[in-house]
């Protein structure tokens, strides 16, 4: 038997030099340059700037800064109010998601079974989802009003309550207030990621698993969790992300009070650059919050970015 030689394969070369696939890489980085610097100017530079910033005791009014080192950083450590807001934020980030999340996976169970009307819900779900943030923390504030607030009106028209309460007002019912208006807000959009990647697993295993005797706990234990397991990361780093730099809808809703109550991390970094003049602390701040903050980025870039083989 006579044995052929292994046959060589080789790229094929253009004209004017390299492979074909390496100028086709070239063009795409070549296209994609303009985008690159463009990202850089918008991110990078605030960044580094920020970063500038904090080892400054710049302020708003004076042109004038200067260079203090880490001094900023150190002033942090013995801050209880920045400690304070701290936890806070990651309490109020814990909270929101330990009630949003299992809300959004049971909406999304329930419209993607065949329901009647299907269609009409899903579109009505995202309504808080498109409303911007300000408006969405007057309209409850509005809810809220311990004088005029259809919310109060309700539960006194129910018995549950003898006089109107100041839910914004009170320290002890503020925090639960922002809670609820940031879990309406963020529950549309977990809802339908959710609901995306339910309809991406595969029906046949479903099938396969009712034709073996599984209920449907087994089935969304064994099938659904683990099918969607990359969609459920990418819903919890991004509604923790988000949770945790929220400041607009508290801010409008509450101001970061009363006191302290609802004084996010991201509501004092902003009360310490403008209000108490205190820019380079403020950066400094804004630094550990983008430190902290990097942890469950540092998930959603490894759960979503393909894996080299």
């Amino acid at each position: 038997v006579q044995l052929q030689q292994p046959v060589e394969y080789r790229e094929e070369r253009s004209r004017f030099g390299g492979t074909i696939a390496a100028r086709n890489q070239r063009f795409i980085l070549l296209c994609l340059l303009p985008a690159s610097l463009a990202l850089l100017a918008v991110i990078a530079y605030p960044l580094f700037y920020g970063f500038f910033l904090s080892l400054t005791d710049a302020n708003p009014l004076s042109l004038e800064q200067e260079f203090i080192g880490f001094t900023n950083y150190r002033d942090i450590l013995g801050d209880s109010v920045y400690q304070n807001s701290l936890w806070l934020t990651i309490r109020f980030t814990a909270v929101i998601i330990a009630i949003e999340f299992p809300l959004a996976m049971i909406l999304a169970l329930l419209l993607n079974e065949p329901i009647r009307g299907r269609a009409i819900y899903r579109a009505m779900l995202l309504i808080p989802w498109v409303m911007p943030n300000v408006v969405a923390a007057i309209i409850w504030g509005w809810l809220y009003s311990p004088d005029f607030g259809l919310l109060n009106f309700a539960l006194a028209e129910l018995r549950l309550i003898d006089t109107y309460l100041s839910f914004t007002g009170d320290p002890n019912r503020a925090l639960p207030a922002v809670i609820a208006v940031s879990v309406w807000k963020g529950l549309p959009f977990s809802t339908v990621v959710l609901l995306a990647g339910l309809q991406a697993v595969p029906a046949d295993l479903y099938e396969a698993a009712r034709v073996d005797g599984a209920n449907a706990w087994q089935r969304f234990r064994d099938i659904t969790v683990p099918g969607m397991l990359p969609i459920i990361v990418i819903v919890l780093v991004l509604r923790a992300v988000w949770s945790f730099n929220s400041f607009d809808l508290v801010y409008v809703l509450t101001g970061g009070g009363p006191g302290w109550a609802t004084q996010l991390l991201s509501i004092y970094v902003y009360l310490t650059s403008f209000q108490y003049q205190q820019l380079g602390y403020g950066a400094a701040m804004a630094v550990t919050m983008l430190v902290v903050l990097a942890i469950p980025v540092a998930i959603f870039v490894r759960r979503t970015l393909p894996r080299e083989a």
